[in-house]
C-alpha cells in the first residue's frame, strides 16, 4: 500500500531533505500531570509502553519525541499538510509498506484512541535509524500553495 508524507520545505531544508525522527525511542512513560494523558481509556498504560508513545505522538510529535514518524495512507492529508494548510511551499515523499516490511521497518496504523482519525496516520517506526533509507522512498514531489 501507499503511503504519503507531506513536510513545508522549511521543515525539509532542515532534516537535510530527509525523513527523519525526532527521537529515537519507541516507548514513552507518561509523567504525572501531563494534559495529554487521561487515564482510564484503554490506549494509555502506567510505565513505559509503545503504546503510551504512539498515542502521545499523534497528539503533538514536537512534544513527545519519538522514532516514529507519520504518514498517511490519504494523498491529499499529505498535500495539505506539506503546505502547511495552503500557505507554504512543500513537498511530498511516497513510499510503500510493503517495500518498508521487508527492509524490516516498523508500520503502526494509529487508529486506535486518536482524535485525529480523519488524517488516516500510519506510524513508520524509525528506531535504529538516522533517517528513512532513501533508497525505501519511492517518489518525492514539489507541492505550491494553490495547487
Amino acid at each position: 500500500m501507499l503511503i504519503y508524507r507531506g513536510v513545508n520545505k522549511v521543515l525539509d531544508a532542515s532534516t537535510g531533505g530527509l525523513i527523519a525522527p525526532k527521537g529515537s525511542r519507541d516507548e514513552l512513560e507518561i509523567e504525572c500531570g501531563d494534559i495529554n494523558a487521561a487515564f482510564g481509556n484503554e490506549t494509555l498504560a502506567f510505565g513505559s509502553s509503545s503504546g503510551n508513545a504512539r498515542y502521545l505522538h499523534s497528539v503533538c510529535s514536537d512534544d513527545y519525541k519519538t522514532s516514529y514518524v507519520s504518514f498517511t495512507t490519504k494523498e491529499n492529508v499529505a498535500r495539505s499538510f506539506s503546505t502547511s494548510k495552503n500557505l507554504e511551499p512543500g513537498w511530498v515523499y511516497v513510499t510503500d509498506t510493503d517495500l518498508l516490511s521487508a527492509a524490516g521497518i516498523g508500520i503502526l496504523d494509529n487508529s486506535v484512541g486518536v482524535d485525529n482519525e480523519a488524517e488516516a496516520e500510519v506510524l513508520v517506526n524509525l528506531i535504529g535509524h538516522q533517517h528513512l533509507p532513501e533508497e525505501l522512498i519511492l517518489k518525492k514531489y514539489s507541492i505550491d500553495p494553490d495547487n
